[in-house]
């Protein structure tokens, strides 16, 4: 969502003290090249020349209410909803920190729009996501830890006992062939 992406961008720039100028530059650099151009000719077009790429605090506000209007769509429930069903694990992947960061920073897009999900919503979709290997993992072992952060410290560490499981599933998916010989 917008939301979620602008307020990224606020964070960093209150974080490292930027002001109006540098705000509009860290912003620009954020956005693709079509995005960029599309917001440089908007600007060109509506803010008076005497303010253009002088006034960095009128540059900045009018591409914020650009952003906002023109990406508007992306703030509905759905398309937040649709973003987080997406967030799942590769079927080898191991990195379950970095699964876990994705979701996340889903969760958060979906507070950026109003969404609010309750810790069992996030726990369903943490553990739709999960590939196979580890879903039948915390299925079997982990099924009464509800709490997300618990739930990848518990499937981490059992990741880091079996050191082969991947391995093992990677050779059990693997498709067997058989040659069959008939005397003519």
């Amino acid at each position: 969502s917008i939301n979620y992406v602008l307020s990224l961008i606020r964070y960093e720039a209150k974080q490292n003290g930027l002001g109006p100028r540098l705000t509009y530059l860290f912003l620009s650099r954020c956005l693709s090249q079509l995005v960029r151009v599309k917001l440089q000719a908007f600007l060109e077009h509506n803010i008076p020349s005497v303010h253009y790429m002088t006034d960095y605090t009128v540059m900045l506000s009018s591409s914020l209410l650009y952003l906002q209007k023109t990406y508007a769509s992306s703030n509905t429930h759905s398309e937040v909803m649709l973003f987080l069903n997406k967030v799942t694990m590769e079927p080898n992947d191991t990195d379950i920190y970095a699964y876990l960061d994705k979701l996340e920073s889903a969760v958060a897009m979906c507070q950026s729009v109003g969404l609010f999900l309750q810790p069992s919503q996030v726990n369903i979709h943490y553990r739709q996501g999960l590939n196979s290997t580890l879903r039948a993992i915390a299925d079997q072992h982990y099924p009464a830890i509800d709490d997300v952060q618990l739930l990848t410290q518990s499937l981490r560490s059992h990741v880091r006992r079996n050191p082969d499981l991947f391995k093992q599933a990677t050779t059990n998916s693997k498709p067997t062939t058989t040659t069959t010989t008939t005397k003519s």
